[in-house]
């Protein structure tokens, strides 16, 4: 009876309409501090606080997902500028 029950809680954490910003970040290889940076330079929608613990909407997860994959965030590759009279190896 108690497996039944679990199955069913992580299948409705699955479908919640909200993600634990921790966790989402975990997934993604990354700190939450990094989430807070994406959010401050408009990256990643505003998360809601519930009790004092941020979390993402689904919708934002996905507009992030879809923005992130056209390569928006992406910036160009540039060189090291070449200092005039630095000796060269």
């Amino acid at each position: 009876m108690v497996c039944n029950n679990m199955n069913h809680i992580i299948s409705n954490q699955a479908e919640s309409p909200l993600v634990a910003q921790a966790s989402f970040a975990r997934s993604l290889g990354r700190s939450p501090v990094t989430l807070w940076r994406w959010q401050k330079l408009g990256w990643l929608d505003a998360s809601v606080n519930i009790a004092g613990k941020p979390y993402l909407t689904r919708a934002a997860i996905d507009r992030f997902a879809r923005r992130a994959g056209a390569g928006e965030f992406a910036k160009a590759p540039h060189a090291p500028r070449r200092v005039k009279g630095a000796i060269q190896s």
